[in-house]
């Protein structure tokens, strides 16, 4: 079913025919991806997806709660049932200019493209030793409610829909 309903919606949105009602959500800057990639494929071989450009599909996790939870899905079930298997985001600074309108994403299909970093467990680098070690943004990544995660995305771009 949840093909079924992107097609629709991708139909509708390209013949002009969407009702008032759909909103688009737009966040980053797009980037060439070198992988089209699932949640699963993430989850199964991540050692070999570490440092590249991904574009993943899937279902929107977006909670404000203490951690700011974001991340995706494979499936609107594990989204409903709060799986584990899912991959989490490591959002830009400036995202939270977009947050309150990215949780009305949650619960929806929506497409993530960034690159992709394994967890790194152990001691914290400074945000000037991230940077030049693949991290271009500087962001210092803590293992908190992620930690069953084999990695992450840094968010280049999201792009959604939502009613």
């Amino acid at each position: 079913m949840p093909l079924r309903a992107i097609l629709v919606s991708s139909l509708l949105l390209i013949s002009g025919c969407a009702t008032e009602s759909v909103s688009r959500f737009h966040y980053g800057t797009s980037i060439q991806a070198s992988h089209s990639v699932s949640v699963p494929e993430l989850l199964g071989n991540a050692e070999w997806f570490d440092g590249e450009p991904v574009s993943v599909q899937g279902v929107a996790l977006f909670r404000r709660d203490r951690f700011m939870t974001s991340g995706i899905y494979m499936s609107e079930e594990d989204w409903a049932n709060w799986s584990d298997a899912y991959i989490y985001f490591e959002l830009p600074e400036d995202f939270s200019e977009a947050w309150d309108e990215a949780l009305r994403l949650d619960g929806t299909w929506i497409l993530v493209q960034g690159v992709f970093r394994l967890n790194r467990r152990g001691s914290l680098p400074t945000p000037d030793e991230n940077v030049g070690q693949g991290n271009e943004l500087g962001i210092v990544t803590i293992c908190g409610v992620h930690c069953g995660s084999p990695g992450y995305i840094e968010v280049h771009r999201i792009s959604g829909y939502f009613e």
